[in-house]
């Protein structure tokens, strides 16, 4: 549900509130502009930390996560610092958005996009997340592996070859084969 523009600590508190009030289960904010958006800046901060803050004290209140929509490095921080439990994309993220990122309790997924692919590989390799993706979205396929770090995910991996454990317990079962009796076992 989307509930309008708001301006002000006080204006994202009652918006949010109105959201719980109206039966949402997770909240989500636009802590900066997209980067793909016509006329948008990239990476521009679109709430102030007290406003992020606003909202994620309403949805802790209610027992719920908040998630926050943002890709500039000002943003993340913020919105990390504010009390987001999930930042979507963080495609400009610096060196201290991502120590920030790694010092929470969460590390699911993460997404870089980026024109210089060295640097995307720094990034990626710095962040502790259980799937990275670079100037692309998605977990891979049924052989990729997937599965979050810390608080993230259920605490295995589903998909690929590391994912057989959790599934399976392992039993030896030895079988006599040279009786000939006619019992039968069900």
């Amino acid at each position: 549900i989307r509930l309008g523009v708001a301006r002000g600590a006080d204006d994202f508190r009652q918006k949010a509130q109105a959201a719980v009030d109206g039966g949402a289960d997770v909240l989500k904010v636009i802590a900066s502009g997209a980067v793909l958006a016509f006329g948008g800046v990239p990476g521009s901060p679109e709430m102030t930390r007290e406003e992020i803050q606003a909202v994620a004290e309403v949805a802790h209140a209610a027992g719920i996560k908040l998630t926050a929509h943002a890709h500039g490095a000002e943003s993340i921080k913020d919105a990390i610092l504010a009390g987001a439990d999930s930042i979507e994309h963080a495609s400009l993220a610096d060196d201290e958005a991502i120590a920030l990122a790694n010092d929470t309790e969460y590390g699911l997924a993460a997404s870089i996009f980026s024109a210089n692919v060295k640097r995307a590989i720094r990034g990626a390799r710095a962040i502790r997340a259980g799937t990275v993706t670079v100037n692309s979205f998605g977990e891979g396929d049924i052989s990729t592996p997937f599965g979050g770090f810390k608080q993230s995910g259920f605490g295995g991996r589903d998909n690929g070859i590391h994912a057989h454990d959790q599934y399976t317990q392992i039993k030896t079962l030895w079988i006599d084969l040279s009786d000939d009796g006619e019992e039968v076992v069900d």
